[in-house]
């Protein structure tokens, strides 16, 4: 049998035409929609933003870019615990004096979301979640984490290997 036989005796797939394509087209809103109520976005942002803003950072300079997200998170629950237009105004200068440390364009786009969203107690909710998710997240990422993690790994394994396995205790 030669490969010309072969690939005759295939059968012919047709051109996907305009009408189809525009059909795929037509579903992927469809399906963005459930996603976003499934998972709704709680922050400023997407939370697929702040992953990548973390994941482009390097990993030397993540710990201060946590420290400026912890601070501003705490400045924002202080906000939220008693909420007037001078802690408002507190908080809108810390994203200032923050904005300047910074030439990331990711970092300032988050900060500048954050900043317009403060007017409102909804707003500063949801600026205080993002600099909570982004602090969780760039902690994902510290060396502490990744040693932890490895330490961790490292004992799955021994574990593992020696046969022990872990049992629940029933009361």
């Amino acid at each position: 049998m030669s490969i010309t036989k072969n690939t005759q005796g295939r059968k012919k797939v047709a051109r996907q035409s305009d009408h189809s394509a525009s059909k795929i087209q037509q579903a992927k809103p469809r399906f963005q929609a459930e996603f976003v109520e499934k998972y709704p976005n709680l922050g400023v942002v997407h939370e697929a933003e702040i992953r990548q803003f973390v994941t482009t950072v390097p990993l030397a300079h993540l710990r201060a870019y946590g420290g400026r997200f912890y601070m501003l998170m705490e400045a924002l629950e202080a906000a939220r615990q008693k909420p007037s237009t001078k802690t408002q105004r507190g908080v809108i200068k810390l994203i200032a004096r923050l904005k300047q440390e910074s030439p990331n364009r990711r970092y300032r786009q988050i900060l500048q979301a954050m900043t317009e969203a403060l007017p409102s107690e909804q707003g500063i909710n949801r600026a205080a979640w993002t600099a909570l998710r982004t602090v969780e997240m760039t902690f994902e990422w510290t060396n502490e984490y990744m040693f932890a993690f490895s330490l961790y790994t490292q004992w799955l394994k021994q574990d593992r290997q020696s046969g022990h396995k872990v049992k629940m205790k029933s009361n």
